[in-house]
């Protein structure tokens, strides 16, 4: 008779692990996007929150922001993912 038990606790390590990877970088990207725009030149940063649909499928997390740039008003977004970085992507 086979014994699953261990693949079974396996799978749901990773699946616990994937979990908190997640919410770790999620803690993390306000701090990031304030550090990644201030080093693009960016002044009175806001963080405005999530966006729908405003990064690509490989993104694992996002926020909005808003700032000034060259005395110019701008918004955008943040995308990333553990593997790729961050992007930023600003929005008309």
């Amino acid at each position: 008779m086979r014994n699953d038990v261990p693949f079974g606790f396996l799978m749901v390590a990773i699946v616990i692990a994937g979990i908190l990877g997640l919410v770790f970088q999620m803690q993390e990207l306000p701090l990031k996007a304030s550090q990644i725009l201030a080093a693009d030149g960016m002044t009175d940063i806001q963080l405005t929150g999530y966006k729908f649909l405003a990064c690509g499928n490989d993104d694992t997390t996002n926020t909005g922001f808003t700032g000034k740039k060259n005395d110019h008003i701008v918004k955008g977004v943040i995308c990333g993912s553990w593997v790729k970085g961050y992007t930023v992507r600003y929005l008309p």
